[in-house]
């Protein structure tokens, strides 16, 4: 059997648990068909973060490193892509989030306000496929943006949408939705800081049918071209 290796690389440990627990869902927990290892990666060490699940002899079998930094997304991939290619991966993914100190100083300089931008996200995306066009590779890359954050896909599922008011679409209309998930837990007398056990904790109450909710939904567009990337038979 061929295995299909990919490496992921996320900004933080809210994208890797997130990924890690669409995976594992996406192929219903089946070691033959999924497996996974997580790292944590920091200057120049790299550390096993939770879990493993699987083998690197599964169908599927995934690497998802936790790179610590947004901007650091894209130059830790460029940095390794030859060595994974040689390792046999057949393409790596990034994920990270529009949001950012930087994505916000350029908001504001250019609305006055925080202000979702298409056309500011157009030229952050365009701008990182560029670094990637300009720097051969034998191995194919993808950047995806969570926009404006990974939580914006948590609140575009059934769970959490039906406490929104006024939102049509968690990624279009609201700038911050790691901040509007954290109102939400707290109006149910809950934390959201990020913490570990926290974003365990909600992951934990999402279920393979609410990702498919999700992408039905029309909602949170920037996720589904995340699965379509992530899964496309094409990298079989």
């Amino acid at each position: 059997m061929n295995v299909r290796k990919v490496a992921l690389f996320v900004e933080g440990m809210t994208e890797q648990v997130f990924v890690r627990d669409f995976l594992l869902k996406w192929y219903d927990w089946d070691t033959n068909r999924v497996g996974i290892d997580c790292y944590k990666l920091y200057s120049d060490s790299q550390s096993t973060a939770p879990y493993t699940y699987g083998n690197n002899e599964s169908e599927n079998y995934f690497q998802i490193f936790d790179v610590g930094n947004d901007a650091k997304v894209l130059s830790v991939i460029l940095s390794r892509a030859d060595g994974l290619q040689k390792a046999g991966y057949s393409m790596v993914v990034g994920l990270r989030d529009m949001f950012s100190e930087a994505y916000t100083i350029k908001t504001i300089k250019r609305n006055g306000s925080r202000t979702i931008d298409q056309d500011l996200n157009d030229r952050f995306i365009q701008g990182v496929n560029d670094v990637i066009n300009n720097n051969s590779k034998d191995i194919s890359i993808y950047i995806q943006f969570a926009i404006m954050e990974v939580e914006a896909w948590l609140l575009g599922m059934p769970k959490f949408f039906e406490q929104l008011s006024g939102i049509n679409d968690p990624e279009s209309d609201i700038y911050h939705p790691a901040a509007k998930l954290e109102e939400l837990r707290q109006a149910e007398g809950l934390t959201y800081q990020k913490h570990r056990e926290e974003i365990e904790g909600i992951m934990g109450s999402i279920s393979k049918e609410d990702y498919l909710a999700l992408i039905d939904s029309g909602r949170c567009k920037s996720f589904k071209n995340f699965v379509d990337v992530l899964l496309s038979p094409m990298y079989y």
